[in-house]
């Protein structure tokens, strides 16, 4: 009799702990699959071409926050739809941890300028990287030598000057028809897959004009194809300090391009905790610094919730913006 009631009171015991346990995880999984990660390879999503900035950018950084994570990170392209295909689909993966997005001011307009938009309410926005001022940059074989050239040949060719951009609803894109709002001129639009491509089309002839960032352009000027006629900022840039900007020759716009990583939205919060230390770490990694200031990236690394309000304010400003300029898609 007692070793039965001693049975049991065992398994009365084996099922208060079992059931203790399965309330444990079912209502905190996450801290438990937080507590494991990574445990296996991160991919980071590349929206864009190979070549370009973000590609640059993102290959720079993947080694080193490996490093600190003690995981592989592999970088992979997923090009198409203005930097969407790419973006949606880390938006449809599993909220884990293990698909990361780099992400732009692109993001946001895609919003309003795709036909199959995602809402930027479908990411965590880990981290800033980077803020660089856009530029104006022709084939060095062209005879414009500043913005006031260019300005007075596009007056008298209106549609004549082919402007390579990113695609429809690409940053880029966005630039050059706020100087065209602003100079009183008109570019044709030839959209490519990327800043990569678009820049090589300058570079190659077969397009005249290109908006995008120093760093993507920096390789094909410092070889002589391309030449910067000014740069969007405040102030000069430290790499090419003998460029004006664009305020210095009479067009009063101050723009630019910013780039981050994001994850999709419902990633436990200490996942993301994770990989925002580990880019903080990539980015005040001098080795890697001196490498990105070598490139002319401009680091502007802000955290996860400073990140966020940020998107959230930049969002309200590029609606406005592209209502502005008239560049909606209209389904």
């Amino acid at each position: 009799m007692r070793n039965h009631n001693k049975n049991r009171i065992n398994v009365f015991v084996y099922v208060v702990i079992t059931l203790f346990m399965i309330a444990l995880f079912m209502t905190n999984p996450n801290s438990i699959m937080a507590k494991e990660w990574p445990s296996k390879t991160i991919s980071i999503i590349v929206p864009w071409s190979s070549g370009g900035r973000t590609d640059l950018l993102a290959r720079i950084l993947a080694p080193v926050m490996a490093n600190k994570l003690g995981v592989s990170i592999v970088v992979i392209n997923k090009p198409g739809g203005t930097g969407t295909v790419g973006t949606h689909y880390v938006a449809l993966q599993k909220p884990d941890g293990y698909t990361i997005a780099m992400t732009s001011n692109t993001t946001l307009l895609s919003q309003y300028t795709v036909s199959s938009p995602l809402s930027i309410m479908n990411y965590e926005w880990i981290g800033m990287i980077k803020y660089d001022p856009a530029t104006l940059t022709c084939n060095a074989k062209l005879p414009f030598k500043n913005l006031q050239d260019l300005i007075a040949y596009g007056k008298k060719h209106p549609g004549k000057l082919k402007n390579a951009c990113s695609g429809v609803g690409s940053s880029d894109r966005m630039f050059s028809e706020a100087f065209a709002k602003a100079t009183g001129i008109k570019f044709t639009q030839v959209p490519f897959k990327g800043d990569g491509p678009a820049v090589t089309s300058v570079a190659g002839g077969h397009s005249d004009t290109n908006f995008s960032t120093i760093i993507s352009v920096k390789p094909l000027v410092d070889a002589g194809r391309l030449r910067i006629l000014g740069i969007a900022s405040d102030k000069r840039s430290k790499v090419y300090p003998d460029v004006p900007t664009w305020q210095e020759q009479g067009v009063n716009i101050v723009i630019g391009s910013w780039e981050g990583m994001a994850v999709p939205r419902g990633t436990p919060k200490e996942i993301i905790k994770k990989i925002e230390g580990a880019l903080k770490y990539a980015l005040t990694d001098k080795a890697t610094v001196d490498r990105l200031k070598k490139v002319g990236i401009n680091i502007h690394f802000l955290p996860y919730k400073e990140f966020s309000r940020f998107v959230l304010n930049q969002d309200k400003h590029i609606e406005e913006f592209v209502d502005k300029l008239g560049l909606r898609f209209n389904k």
